[in-house]
């Protein structure tokens, strides 16, 4: 009976939970992701770096439940101006605190008003809570400050002085993705799983179902995340294919067959080994759809204050960008891929047309038509042009209003036709 109680409270709740629970938390609440917070933590670091401003990120361990009362109190602290949060990118979106579950990120201007805040803060919260604070697990971070002065504030919070990069969320922020280094626990943690005992022991068959299931499970979180270096994947391989043919980095054996044609779907011949680059790319490619369909999210409206509005379209200015964002917008260009493999395939809804850019979405079936219609696109005088504004109605049909830098030649024109 208590089962029963418990699953119908739990579904009741589930539908409206997300209307109480403010954006910033992003554990358990359908339609958000783990990678939310670890999305606007990135990129708040990366805009810090570029843009020299100081800041300070806390992070101490809470409950999951209670700790929605620390959202309460933060928000209104920022609104009473009693603490002040990161403002990020030309819309100035606040982020006051990052949560998922019992991990916590409290981010503001490097003051000491704002670490006067942080302890009044913590401290009313475990007066109502009844939880307690452990500030010797927690991080201050600082930079473009500096260290006798963030040394004094951390010695006021009773914490430690952290540095870059650290972990949030199990993935490194503030590291370069590029560097073997980033990648290192991916690889000690697989050469850990495929020891040279479990190679002599088991089978071929056995050995399979094992590398199937170091695949799915230790490097997934990092490539849902980061774009793999090409090294990083031929080392992550090299490791495969040793223990699939019974071998180990000292004692090599002979591949009977390549690895491409192992990483082929069983109906193909194949065992059905998942090939990282093409995998790594898809969970990228993901994070590319969540950009088209989840407007108004809250990681979504501080990747949007960052790059712009038209940030949908393309990476922009790379020396701007984070590492993490320029990544996104070149899996179309990665080797072994067809050119444009992502938007050649995303087709929009056009609805009225006002929301849908002619030349650069994916509306005609044929992808952006800025791609097969280049020369165009480059003499067009608007290129941000919605269809809306491309159509006029007339006599119950309609026409399209052209708009050209210059006149057209006669082969241009027959590309109109």
């Amino acid at each position: 009976m208590y089962k029963v109680v418990a699953k119908l409270l739990a579904n009741r709740l589930r539908a409206v939970i997300s209307n109480v629970i403010l954006d910033c938390q992003s554990a358990f609440i359908q339609g958000r992701s783990i990678f939310d917070g670890v999305v606007v933590a990135n990129e708040i670091i990366e805009e810090i770096r570029r843009k020299k401003r100081k800041w300070d990120p806390l992070a101490p361990c809470l409950f999951l439940i209670v700790v929605e009362g620390l959202n309460a109190l933060m928000s209104k602290a920022v609104e009473c101006h009693v603490f002040s949060g990161y403002s990020v990118g030309h819309q100035s979106v606040s982020v006051s605190h990052l949560q998922y579950a019992d991990d916590t990120l409290i981010i503001g201007g490097a003051s000491l008003h704002n670490v006067w805040a942080i302890k009044s803060i913590l401290q009313i919260f475990e007066l109502v809570a009844g939880l307690k604070v452990n500030f010797h697990k927690s991080k201050l971070f600082g930079f473009n400050i500096n260290i006798e002065v963030l040394n004094l504030m951390a010695q006021f919070l009773n914490c430690k002085v952290g540095s870059l990069p650290f972990c949030y969320l199990g993935l490194p922020l503030g590291a370069n993705p590029r560097c073997i280094k980033t990648w290192e626990p991916v690889i000690s943690k697989v050469k850990k799983r495929l020891s040279k005992w479990k190679s002599s022991t088991l089978s071929f068959g056995g050995r399979s179902v094992l590398l199937k299931s170091v695949l799915n499970s230790i490097p997934i979180y990092y490539l849902s995340f980061f774009k793999a270096p090409q090294g990083i994947i031929s080392k992550l391989e090299s490791l495969f294919k040793l223990f699939l043919w019974g071998g180990d980095e000292n004692h090599r054996k002979i591949a009977w067959v390549a690895w491409q044609e192992v990483c082929r779907g069983k109906e193909h011949g194949g065992l059905g080994i998942l090939d990282l680059r093409a995998f790594n790319l898809a969970l990228l490619g993901k994070w590319r759809w969540r950009l088209l369909v989840e407007k108004g999210r809250f990681w979504h409206r501080v990747v949007t204050s960052i790059y712009g509005e038209g940030c949908f379209q393309g990476v922009g200015d790379k020396v701007q960008s984070s590492k993490w964002w320029v990544d996104l917008w070149t899996i179309d260009s990665a080797p072994y891929t067809s050119f444009d493999w992502f938007s050649s395939r995303c087709t929009k809804v056009v609805g009225d047309g006002r929301n849908t850019f002619f030349w650069k979405d994916g509306w005609s079936g044929q992808g952006p038509l800025c791609n097969p219609y280049s020369r165009l696109f480059s003499i067009a005088s608007d290129k941000d042009v919605s269809v809306a504004n491309m159509v006029l109605w007339r006599d119950g049909g309609f026409e399209w209003i052209w708009s050209w830098c210059r006149s057209l030649f006669q082969w241009e024109l027959d590309l109109l036709s």
